[in-house]
């Protein structure tokens, strides 16, 4: 009874880390690319 306690876990575990790679493969692909630096000049300003 035990064993099968134990498999249920480390199919949940594999389940739950599987997912989470999936979830950060879908952020990184989603996340908008900021290779582009710009200089302080190009900084939108804040006018009061």
């Amino acid at each position: 009874m035990n064993d099968c306690k134990d498999k249920n876990v480390e199919a949940i575990d594999i389940k739950k880390k599987e997912k989470e790679k999936a979830e950060k493969m879908v952020r990184d692909y989603l996340k908008p690319s900021c290779d582009e630096e710009i200089s302080e000049e190009e900084y939108p300003t804040v006018k009061d």
